[in-house]
């Protein structure tokens, strides 16, 4: 089972290295949505849209940033990935608890 979770973990990591990469390339939000379901037709307009809003989101830019720096500390191994973890779990937790 573990084993398992850490191949997953992996994936996922390396999931949002390529995700992160793209980005870089500054292709907007809105072309690798519409990329990903088809780049013709009524639904890749409204896909290029909501890729604009979400650029235009500063909460988005924000989620990049924390997504760049939890593939920094992935790429320094399994406990550093499992630490950084932990952390945002209690962190997440914490902020949970204090909401009630």
């Amino acid at each position: 089972m573990l084993r398992r979770q850490s191949i997953f973990q992996s994936l996922f990591a390396a999931q949002a290295g390529v995700t992160i990469e793209q980005s870089r390339t500054r292709l907007s939000a809105g072309a690798l949505l519409a990329g990903a379901f088809g780049d013709k037709g009524a639904l890749a307009e409204q896909l290029r849209g909501f890729g604009e809003l979400l650029e235009r989101d500063p909460r988005f830019a924000t989620s990049l940033e924390l997504a760049r720096l939890v593939r920094e500390v992935g790429r320094a191994g399994e406990k550093e990935l499992t630490a950084c973890r932990e952390i945002l779990r209690a962190f997440a937790g914490y902020l949970r608890s204090r909401a009630k």
